[in-house]
């Protein structure tokens, strides 16, 4: 990606994941998610960073610039879109702010169906990368540290903590994370 790259991330939660993909590139961070504890908390974390800006809001209602971004993904976000016409409405959406040459990247479980019939329905080139056994060591390290870390989570952020915890951790730890993970690029 060019020095100038702007990277947008979708559903970025406390903004770790997207500040690592800009500071690896150099490049500038537009990042949104709904939830207002962790815009909070990813606002005071990164406040030193000039060219970072994360905002609270739903992702198909902020508006951005026609062809603003070089790259924009989502790590496990898109299930909050909750229906398959705000799912495409929302994909549409973000191919419209993508630049020529720009990549939209998601990572997303199982319920991948509707995305890749996206790319499809609109002609869009996909690549897709299996990253089923990488994620069973990435889980098995992300949730020991969410464990480890949850009296702190709860005193700093309790609100974000509580959704975590009942969405994410209780979850992960039933199925131990080892469903099919995929990391699917679409071309422009």
């Amino acid at each position: 990606m060019p020095h100038d790259s702007h990277i947008l991330d979708m559903g970025c939660g406390a903004g770790y994941i997207g500040a690592e993909i800009a500071e690896h590139y150099n490049a500038r961070l537009t990042a949104v998610d709904f939830d207002e504890g962790s815009i909070a908390h990813a606002k005071k974390t990164f406040s030193s960073n000039s060219v970072f800006n994360f905002i609270c809001g739903d992702g198909c209602a902020v508006s951005f610039e026609t062809a603003a971004f070089d790259l924009i993904c989502f790590c496990d976000s898109l299930h909050f879109t909750r229906t398959d016409d705000k799912l495409y409405a929302l994909l549409d959406k973000c191919w419209t702010v993508l630049k020529p040459g720009g990549k939209l990247a998601i990572f997303r479980g199982k319920d991948s169906n509707q995305v890749i019939i996206w790319g499809q329905n609109n002609n869009i080139s996909l690549k897709t990368v299996d990253l089923t056994e990488t994620n069973k060591n990435l889980f098995r390290g992300v949730f020991v540290e969410l464990i480890t870390m949850a009296p702190e989570l709860q005193k700093e952020v309790p609100e974000t903590y509580e959704r975590i915890k009942n969405e994410c951790i209780e979850y992960h730890l039933q199925h131990i994370g080892w469903d099919s993970r995929q990391l699917y690029i679409f071309n422009k």
